[in-house]
């Protein structure tokens, strides 16, 4: 049996990589429209509020809704950039504004209110893109949060706390004043808990598409090609 020489081996294991990498079931790149690549329904804007081709731009309480059905098992996963910090800042609201729990920043930290500050261990300052990431598993009901890639906390939610309601999912809005403005780059949905090494190397807003693919197998076999001459 003739043996697998190291580049094809590295080959297969990147097309592979590749071939099983998550896809959004919504993906919103925010770039002059609310639309969902996947084929979705829009985002629905808050009155004051802007959007240009580099992202969709909130006060204070004037965020964004999705409007639909998500599972108890998900990940989120969005880029923003906070104009404010000090205190609690609501970034995801589960309940349509019913309860106070629910994913923050607070001083500069991402914290996951459950009726008290679960603050992570990595701060951020405004004016800074970050990536925030948040995953459900529905069966262990175990919530992770993630900074840049990074773990923050994880926790059980055994109340469900973390399970939106029918009225879909808020960001960047709050039933009181916790509350702030700033930036969203894009925001996607994943209906499944992705694991901790899927989110470490998430590419933020891409979605390979077959075609990227196929030219990642022929750039790949064409350095492949002069690695096998310059050896023959």
């Amino acid at each position: 049996m003739k043996k697998r020489t190291p580049f094809a081996l590295t080959l297969l294991s990147l097309l592979t990589c590749a071939a099983q990498a998550a896809t959004p079931s919504h993906l919103y790149r925010l770039d002059g429209d609310l639309h969902d690549d996947q084929g979705g329904a829009d985002l629905i804007a808050s009155p004051e509020a802007s959007l240009d081709a580099t992202g969709f731009n909130y006060l204070a309480n004037k965020g964004l809704s999705f409007v639909g059905a998500l599972g108890s098992s998900y990940t989120i996963d969005f880029s923003y950039v906070s104009y404010e910090l000090s205190g609690y800042r609501r970034l995801l609201d589960f309940k349509n504004g019913s309860t106070d729990n629910g994913l923050y920043s607070r001083d500069g930290r991402l914290d996951f209110y459950l009726g008290g500050s679960n603050p992570g261990p990595d701060s951020f300052s405004t004016n800074q893109l970050k990536r925030v990431t948040i995953s459900r598993d529905g069966v262990s009901k175990q919530v992770s949060t993630y900074l840049d890639g990074q773990l923050q906390r994880s926790f059980q939610d055994n109340t469900d706390q973390a399970v939106f309601v029918a009225a879909g999912a808020r960001f960047f809005m709050d039933d009181g004043t916790e509350a702030g403005a700033g930036k969203v780059d894009y925001i996607a949905f994943y209906d499944q808990a992705l694991s901790s090494i899927e989110i470490a190397t998430l590419a933020p807003a891409a979605v390979p598409e077959p075609s990227s693919y196929a030219l990642l197998a022929v750039g790949l076999m064409a350095i492949g090609a002069r690695v096998q001459r310059r050896r023959g």
